[in-house]
C-alpha cells in the first residue's frame, strides 16, 4: 500500500491493522514506521474500538458564537479605540456580547476583570 509520507492516518490504520491481524508485532511496526510502541498499542486500541474513523482526528477550537468573527473583531477595535484605557478584560467583554447584549455579563466576568484590572 503506497501511502503519503505526511499521511499519518493512513500510516497509522495500516500500523493498526498490521498488529491487530497479527501480520506483525508492535517492536517490529513500532521499529519499522517510527512510533513509539506506546503510541502504536493506543493506535490498536482506538483502532480496535471505532475503526478507521476513531484515526481521523476531529477539529478542535472554538464552535459557534466563541468564534472572533469579523463583527466582534470590529467591535473590539471599535473599543479598544473608544477607550484606549480600557482593561482587556472590558475591551474582549465587549466584542463577546451578543446583539441584546451582555452574554458574559450573563455568565459573570468577575475573573477576567480582577486578573486584568489596571489602577494606576
Amino acid at each position: 500500500m503506497l501511502y503519503a509520507l505526511d499521511d499519518r492516518e493512513t500510516m497509522k490504520s495500516v500500523a493498526a491493522q498490521l498488529v491487530k491481524n497479527k501480520l506483525a508485532t508492535v517492536p517490529e511496526v513500532s521499529r519499522g514506521l517510527d512510533i513509539p510502541p506506546s503510541t502504536l498499542r493506543d493506535v490498536v486500541s482506538v483502532f480496535s474500538d471505532s475503526g478507521v474513523r476513531g484515526l481521523i482526528p476531529t477539529q478542535r477550537g472554538p464552535n459557534g458564537s466563541w468564534k472572533f468573527t469579523p463583527e466582534r473583531q470590529q467591535r473590539t477595535l471599535e473599543t479598544a479605540r473608544a477607550q484606549p484605557e480600557g482593561t482587556w478584560a472590558e475591551i474582549t467583554a465587549s466584542a463577546n456580547e451578543d446583539e441584546e447584549g451582555g452574554l458574559l455579563a450573563s455568565r459573570g466576568n468577575s475573573d477576567l476583570t480582577s486578573s486584568g484590572d489596571r489602577k494606576g
